[in-house]
């Protein structure tokens, strides 16, 4: 091979990856993203997605910030499969943060729309990053907590005098 043409390889290769991660990078998403916290669970609504894209919901911890799809180190949760939208139908979904085994759970946590290319099927991956929202989760308070372990203790101090009588 001459050096003219591994000049024009060198070139051509990281052009072409360019263009074809162009829809990712250089589109305004059209999509929109709500994010609540209702104690225990994070409840989000997509909206104004497209019908010919398959999208993900994915769930960042406190501490883990989105990585580049596929690179390690990219922990996030999913309340559900990738899915395919009917035109102009909102998506919602709740995530059960209690129940996720995230250590830890107070926090800022990022949710994010992910989807796929145009006509893609779930098994290509949703790989394109399109909205972001965070949110800070907050720990439990201290009277949800304690009021019913009160509550357990007296109903068993109650219940174990009234069998020593």
């Amino acid at each position: 091979m001459n050096i003219y043409r591994k000049a024009g390889m060198m070139i051509a290769v990281p052009t072409l990856f360019v263009v074809l991660s162009m829809s990712c990078v250089m589109a305004e998403p059209d999509e929109n993203l709500n994010a609540i916290w209702d104690n225990p669970n994070i409840r989000v609504t997509a909206t104004d997605c497209k019908s010919d894209h398959w999208y993900q919901i994915r769930y960042y911890p406190p501490g883990n910030t989105p990585a580049e799809v596929g690179v390690p180190g990219d922990a996030y949760y999913t309340a559900c499969d990738p899915w395919n939208p009917d035109s102009g139908d909102a998506h919602s979904e709740e995530f059960n943060v209690m129940s996720s085994g995230a250590s830890p759970i107070e926090g800022e946590w990022t949710v994010g729309l992910y989807k796929a290319g145009d006509g893609a099927i779930p098994g290509d991956g949703v790989k394109c990053a399109r909205v972001f929202v965070t949110l800070y989760v907050p720990i439990p308070e201290f009277a949800t907590i304690t009021i019913p372990i009160v509550a357990i203790l007296g109903l068993v101090a109650f219940y174990h005098r009234k069998q020593k009588k």
